[in-house]
């Protein structure tokens, strides 16, 4: 099982289109993560989408002056997600 950091952060642009999110797992030894950002905290609006192996991403085409929320989903290698 692999525990990633709690909760839904909202990060907000000032002045550039792009900005790198980081995070951590507190258990177990995840082999890929989905990164998902949203305009919306219910994640209605995606406004980028990736998978990474990395713990750590850069994301692009942020509007400025934007609230965004983020997410991650932490996968193991047989791709099945961990949401706890």
């Amino acid at each position: 099982i692999y525990n990633l950091s709690e909760g839904t952060t909202f990060i907000e642009p000032q002045q550039v289109s792009q900005v790198d999110l980081g995070w951590s797992v507190k258990t177990g030894n995840p082999t890929s993560f989905l990164v998902e950002v949203s305009a919306d905290p219910d994640f209605s609006n995606l406004v980028f989408k990736q998978e990474t192996r990395e713990q750590k991403i850069r994301t692009s085409d942020l509007a400025n002056n934007q609230k965004y929320f983020w997410r991650v989903t932490s996968f193991d290698d047989r791709k099945v997600p961990n949401n706890e």
